[in-house]
């Protein structure tokens, strides 16, 4: 789990299989209300301002209760954040919302990919206030407080991607999209990436994909092996 109060940038990185505890985080004369509770953030919890590009955020899980804490099951943030083609999908928050995001400050998205996420109370794949710059994917919008233009965004469509695998060429696992997957040539390569989190150059079609994997058929062997990630209703 990655906890930060000041200014993180996370590129080219998985942050899997965490799981936030129950204990909570201690308040002091320097973080001012209102503080964490006790099992945010399962992935990531950001105080701070947080920048990610490249990243995947997968099969994270938040604890803490429906009383308090236990929100945002892959991240959680009260700070300002920005996200740049990444991937939140898989994450859990059993005793609260935002299954995948939660958020309290403006959270800042672009060529990212939301879906696949699950929580008890509600937004599934996120809650609070998401600003949407274009070209995103988010599976489920209910319950996430959604900004941003209805004609480059994707909303209430599953992202048709495979499991948390070490898809070639690359050192840390990433979803790899389906070939039948919306996210495919959905972006935008105005962001200044060149490669995918595993290397692979953007774009390998007529413009970059959505989220932290770049598809590229000369490089994928097993389509016919999975089926898509879908999260539970």
């Amino acid at each position: 789990m990655i906890y930060s109060d000041v200014s993180v940038t996370i590129e080219d990185t998985t942050v899997s299989d965490n799981l936030a505890g129950d204990g909570g985080l201690l308040c002091d004369d320097a973080y001012q209300p209102p503080c964490p509770t006790g099992g945010d953030g399962g992935g990531i919890s950001n105080l701070g301002a947080l920048t990610m590009r490249n990243a995947t955020v997968s099969g994270n899980r938040s604890g803490g209760s429906t009383a308090e804490g236990g929100r945002g099951g892959g991240v959680y943030s009260i700070g300002q954040a920005w996200l740049w083609y990444s991937t939140i999908t898989d994450n859990e928050a059993p005793a609260n919302a935002g299954g995948g995001l939660w958020t309290e400050e403006t959270v800042i998205l672009a060529d990212t990919l939301v879906d696949a996420n699950w929580a008890n109370l509600s937004g599934s794949d996120c809650a609070g206030y998401v600003f949407l710059l274009n070209h995103n994917l988010v599976g489920r919008s209910e319950g996430c407080g959604l900004v941003g233009d209805p004609q480059s965004n994707i909303f209430d469509q599953p992202a048709l991607i495979g499991p948390l695998a070490l898809n070639a060429p690359g050192t840390t696992e990433t979803h790899a999209l389906l070939p039948n997957s919306p996210a495919i040539d959905a972006g935008s390569c105005d962001g200044g990436v060149t490669t995918d989190q595993r290397g692979v150059p953007r774009p390998q079609g007529a413009e970059c994909d959505i989220g932290a994997y770049e598809y590229d058929p000369s490089l994928v062997d097993w389509q016919p092996l999975y089926l898509p990630l879908i999260a539970r209703r």
